[in-house]
């Protein structure tokens, strides 16, 4: 049997649902696999951050290697996460926008670099002449959410009205003056989407891109007609989740962060930017940075963050963040294998980063788990924080086999009581944060002991060349 179709099934049939102890024996000569370790990682997120839900999904080359939930779509009555669990996608509804944006032009319906008024006859004049890819990019000088918008938790019947809340305020920059992150650009988008299309944005989003992508579980977020799959969405508050009763209400922002979805139809969707659904001239257009008029790029294009991961390889992502949700899909064009992940809960986090990590498992071949007993009492932790000053802190390192642990005697939450799991590449462990996975790099005695890096996206370079936010020392 092909690996991949058996990893899958020992998923399905679940016999790898393996919760991280650190107290775990080391495993000399057991050979790691990506589902076991990935069980791992996840049930070690959930304990360490009180996380009520988590789904996961891992594609290559159309081929489903993992899907599967873990923990609860609704705490109070212990209803398991499953793959079909509909997630609030938040801002990574801005890509499920760009791939009908890259629909429509390989169809010819819609050329990113025309005015928007080519689309949209209602737009006042300051709208009227920004273009599709500087909406999709952030360089269009709209700005974002402003307390003068008058969004009320009301629901929008129509994508013009939903454009009434914003378009009389004026731009706060030229266009391609500045990168300015705009949610109401893509409501500006989503009316360019029906009038290049001549059909209601949800309607095309639902017949156009779910429907012929078998994208089942995806559809807007109504708040007064919830979906059987949806799940129960929370606020993490000093390590438990509580319920959000009150939902505010997306209508206003459909195209930005109105959607739910789940991993799998996230992972099922980067296939329309490999088998010819979007013309790979588009694709290439689409992941290609946009430029600020002084020749800057973004490291956005349409829609999609440009980056890397922790090992220098390419990424293509979009994460979000917005009342209970957390979400992530991050798509390796070189390998052409998607992740996504999403938790029922507003976390703020480095979840690209802890997508890397994970789907790190599958892009190279199983190894052998390190035979590796170590104990490090009385190490120096020393940390750079964001404005490159310098700290010093006592550390403490214990390893044991697959698992470990690092404690940083700091105040700083997201570098306290670290587990450590190991992935399967060198000396490189993920270190278990407040902030998610981050990449710990450990060295021997003789040499620096260890380094932590923690990045995030629109990245110009390989993460680890910018140098660690902490290293240990003896």
């Amino acid at each position: 049997m092909h690996q991949r179709a058996l990893l899958l099934l020992i998923a399905q049939i679940g016999l790898l649902g393996t919760v991280f102890s650190i107290s775990a024996q080391s495993t000399t000569d057991q050979v790691l696999d990506p589902i076991s370790t990935t069980d791992r990682l996840i049930e070690a997120l959930i304990a360490k951050n009180g996380l009520p839900g988590v789904s996961v999904a891992i594609r290559q080359d159309g081929e489903l290697l993992l899907a599967k939930g873990y923990g609860w779509a609704d705490v109070a009555n212990e209803s398991p996460v499953t793959p079909s669990s509909s997630f609030r996608t938040a801002s990574v509804a801005k890509v499920m926008t760009a791939t009908a944006l890259g629909r429509l032009a390989s169809q010819g319906k819609l050329d990113f670099d025309l005015p928007i008024s080519t689309y949209v006859d209602y737009l006042p004049e300051h709208l009227a002449m920004m273009t599709t890819r500087q909406l999709a990019s952030h360089t269009s000088g709209i700005r974002h959410y402003s307390r003068g918008d008058r969004l009320r938790n009301r629901f929008y019947g129509s994508i013009e009205e939903a454009v009434g809340v914003f378009s009389r305020v004026q731009p706060q920059a030229e266009v391609g003056q500045e990168y300015a992150y705009s949610t109401h650009g893509y409501t500006l988008l989503s009316a360019v989407i029906e009038g290049a299309s001549g059909q209601a944005y949800l309607d095309y989003m639902q017949e156009e891109i779910f429907a012929p992508l078998g994208m089942p579980h995806s559809h807007p977020d109504l708040i007064a007609d919830p979906a059987p799959t949806d799940v129960s969405v929370y606020i993490l508050n000093n390590g438990s989740a509580r319920l959000v009763r009150n939902l505010s209400d997306p209508s206003y922002k459909w195209a930005g962060a109105g959607f739910r979805t789940t991993p799998t139809d996230l992972t099922q969707m980067m296939t329309a930017y490999t088998n010819g659904f979007i013309a790979p001239e588009v694709v290439e257009d689409m992941f290609r940075s946009a430029q600020l008029n002084d020749g800057t790029e973004v490291q956005v294009g349409i829609g999609w963050r440009s980056g890397f991961d922790a090992f220098g390889r390419s990424v293509i992502e979009h994460a979000g963040n917005w009342e209970g949700a957390r979400s992530v899909i991050v798509y390796y064009p070189a390998e052409k294998l998607s992740i996504g992940l999403m938790v029922n809960a507003r976390w703020n986090s480095a979840i690209e980063e802890t997508a890397h990590l994970i789907a790190a498992q599958f892009l190279q071949p199983s190894t052998e788990a390190p035979n590796t007993i170590r104990e490090e009492d009385e190490l120096r932790a020393v940390f750079t924080n964001s404005s490159g000053e310098v700290l010093e802190f006592s550390a403490q390192l214990q390893l044991t086999g697959q698992g470990g642990r690092l404690s940083v005697d700091t105040d700083r939450e997201f570098l306290q009581d670290l587990p450590l799991v190991y992935i399967g590449y060198g000396n490189v462990y993920a270190a278990v944060s407040t902030l998610g996975l981050l990449y710990l790099e450990l060295g021997s005695r003789e040499e620096e002991v260890g380094k932590l890096y923690f990045y995030q996206n629109r990245l110009t370079r390989p993460p680890l060349t910018s140098g660690p936010i902490l290293r240990l020392k003896l």
